[in-house]
């Protein structure tokens, strides 16, 4: 059985450009002592984007490419994966129990609704 393996951030080849090793995430050049990336902030950038990319994917295959709220059929590219519960409440971001698909029409209705539950939370300012 052939298991299909997702590439690991080492797989990357470092660039470099006239002998100075290049930044996997922003091209600018990396400074002694450092061997992959200019900064930390670089290097969380380019993981986050990179686990990213794979975790859509598996969420999108394991709905079968369907809304999780219009039940309709779509295109890869025309749907988006939702954190059921915001990001900005501290939940891993990367949680898989806490992702669905979403079409883009049902995603921005369910934002919205997210959004105005936030602007009720927010203290008031005396």
């Amino acid at each position: 059985m052939n298991v299909k393996r997702f590439p690991r951030i080492s797989d990357y080849e470092n660039k470099t450009v006239n002998g100075t090793l290049i930044c996997r995430n922003c091209d600018n050049a990396v400074s002694k002592g450092r061997r992959h990336y200019c900064s930390a902030s670089c290097m969380n950038t380019f993981v986050r984007d990179h686990l990213w990319r794979f975790v859509r994917e598996d969420i999108l295959r394991r709905d079968n490419y369907h809304c999780s709220i219009c039940e309709k059929c779509y295109r890869k590219s025309k749907l988006d994966v939702d954190h059921i519960i915001p990001v900005r409440t501290g939940i891993d971001p990367f949680n898989k129990n806490n992702l669905r698909s979403l079409c883009k029409e049902c995603h921005l209705a369910k934002t919205n609704l997210d959004n105005e539950a936030q602007i009720f939370k927010k203290p008031k300012s005396a």
